[in-house]
């Protein structure tokens, strides 16, 4: 789906890059004052406001988030005086109107399809080996515009230029399907300020060689690679009864009161893979005295159509013939 197709089913204008700031704070006040009606986002505020530490346990949760996140660059475009902090990109030069900026990066987190990453899922993508090196594909991405939602915050160093470091929290990645490559953008909440930091994978180049700074985008290129496997699921769940009517009466569009919400969870691995890639080819003899765990890996397939590689996690699994025994592996550990 193109982002015109996709704006157009969610009826949000997003301005060129040539709009100007008064026309940018104008389209901002609209969706400020559509988004502050809005009952999700309100039951979502004051979940946070009762909560003594956030954690996103529902599905809902992040769609709540994903407004509010909205709403907050909304502010920022609109000059808002509510807004509490202070609202920038870091460690980019704009080169269109603040205002302008803020208000199609609002656009952009409001209409994308929400993703709850459930905590042990992100933790497994953190403990995962680093993607091998592979060339970025287009069409890895399953939609246009995504929103990540982490179940916790997570404690984020950020270094400047000039080499200080600034301690400070992330909640959330957006990915945008950009004409030249993938638009990594996440949020880094300190105590003075709300920043955004984005970086681009550029399609047709070769990752992490090619990549400025591949280790802001590690998790990253893990985290799609696990969207991609077999052993993961993304249930895709609605809003509760409840708050569809509440939605309705108060008169939500249908892609507000449809919505659904992507839940990313572990599946039960196969005992074994349907196909073993690894058997010897037929005619050779090759007899197994055992079996084993094959570790979990990222595995980049190549595409020659696409002249680049789809990367995706295959889970441990066991490997050898079934009436042998498992081999066991004995670490010595000393000092």
């Amino acid at each position: 789906m193109s982002f015109a197709d996709w704006f157009a089913r969610h009826r949000f204008r997003e301005p060129t890059l040539g709009t100007s700031a008064p026309a940018s704070q104008e389209l901002a006040r609209e969706a400020l004052h559509r988004l502050r009606q809005n009952v999700l986002l309100r039951e979502y505020i004051g979940y946070t406001r009762s909560a003594p530490v956030i954690r996103h346990l529902q599905p809902w949760h992040a769609r709540g988030e994903q407004l509010g996140m909205a709403l907050t660059c909304y502010c920022a475009a609109a000059h808002d005086p509510s807004l509490p902090s202070q609202v920038e990109f870091i460690g980019r030069r704009n080169e269109i109107p603040y205002e302008t900026s803020m208000y199609i990066l609002g656009a952009r987190l409001e209409s994308a399809v929400p993703y709850l990453w459930v905590d042990d899922v992100h933790q497994a993508v953190l403990c995962s080996p680093p993607v091998p090196s592979h060339v970025i594909s287009p069409s890895i991405l399953p939609h246009p515009l995504m929103f990540w939602s982490y179940a916790r915050a997570y404690q984020v160093q950020l270094n400047s230029r000039d080499g200080a470091v600034t301690e400070g929290e992330t909640n959330f990645v957006l990915i945008v399907a950009e004409p030249e490559g993938i638009g990594v953008i996440r949020d880094f909440t300190d105590r003075s300020r709300i920043g955004y930091v984005s970086s681009v994978l550029w399609y047709g180049k070769r990752y992490p060689e090619d990549t400025q700074h591949p280790d802001a985008t590690a998790d990253v290129m893990r985290m799609l690679s696990f969207l991609r496997s077999d052993y993961v699921g993304k249930e895709e769940t609605p809003l509760d009864r409840s708050q569809r009517r509440r939605l309705t009466r108060a008169g939500a569009p249908p892609a507000e009161t449809e919505a659904t919400i992507h839940v990313v969870t572990l599946r039960r691995p196969r005992t074994r893979p349907a196909v073993d890639e690894e058997a010897p080819v037929e005619g050779a003899k090759r007899e197994w005295k055992h079996q084993w765990w094959v570790t979990g890996h990222h595995r980049a397939q190549w595409y020659p159509s696409e002249q680049a590689h789809h990367v995706k996690w295959i889970a441990p699994y066991p490997k050898g013939p079934h009436d042998k025994p498992m081999l066991e592996k004995v670490y010595k550990v000393q000092r």
